[in-house]
């Protein structure tokens, strides 16, 4: 690599970042060896090496699918991935929802009305692990959520005493295999099963409990079905005959 003199940039964002002007020597990308190309390192970037339109020359005819983030070359389509930075890919994909606790739900919605999403599970449920590794990160089900619920997180055998109105739910001891939340029983009606999910109103009152393992295709129809107040002018099962799922 031959250092060059500093240079400025705009990013995507609009911002001025400072940056160093580099003549990489040798570089192999799809498998191809090019040699003497300019580039820049943008120093506030997590992707800082920026290559310019002098390593696209060397490749003769391209074009760019940006959408896909794949280099189309010659008769050839391949993706490359120094081009575009598996970070900014992840970033650009990535949407977590925003899960808290039942009680932070209840000061939340004195400020802000929601729906309420509860995710019931225990620390032995391996098909509750599965729902937070494969649906609730879907980045389409984790933006659902956080636009139409506050998505509360509640551990059915270990959560602290919690006040509801005049009453307070702690744990039961000799309920369940470690224990049962007084709450948890309540809203799932005495059926505890894990992984399950209870849907209340923004005043949370019971819509209705969801048990079992869900995909994001199996979930959007409950979550739509509330979450768009389907279920004030429909029962579940016309909803569902002619629900199309788009997760």
């Amino acid at each position: 690599v031959d250092l060059g003199g500093k240079e400025y940039y705009q990013t995507a964002s609009g911002e001025i970042a400072e940056g160093t002007k580099v003549i990489l020597r040798e570089i192999e990308i799809g498998g191809k060896v090019v040699y003497n190309i300019e580039a820049s390192i943008v120093h506030s970037l997590s992707a800082p090496l920026l290559l310019g339109q002098s390593i696209l020359e060397k490749f003769g005819k391209f074009s760019v699918d940006y959408g896909n983030n794949t280099l189309y070359i010659g008769e050839e389509t391949k993706r490359v991935d120094d081009l575009v930075s598996n970070s900014m890919r992840s970033e650009a994909k990535s949407v977590n929802v925003n899960w808290m606790s039942f009680s932070q739900a209840m000061e939340a919605s004195k400020t802000t009305k929601k729906k309420i999403f509860i995710d019931f599970y225990t620390d032995w449920c391996g098909w509750c692990k599965k729902m937070d590794a494969a649906t609730f990160t879907d980045p389409e089900v984790a933006a659902y959520l956080n636009e139409h619920y506050y998505a509360v997180k509640f551990n059915a055998e270990k959560e602290g005493p919690i006040a509801v109105g005049d009453t307070t739910y702690s744990i039961m001891p000799d309920k369940g295999r470690n224990g049962t939340h007084g709450l948890a029983a309540t809203l799932l009606q005495g059926k505890m099963a894990y992984p399950s999910f209870v849907f209340l109103d923004e005043n949370f009152n019971l819509l209705s409990p969801l048990p079992g393992y869900q995909t994001p295709e199996q979930i959007e129809g409950p979550l739509r079905f509330f979450g768009e107040n389907h279920y004030q002018h429909e029962p579940w099962t016309d909803f569902s005959k002619s629900f199309k799922p788009t997760f």
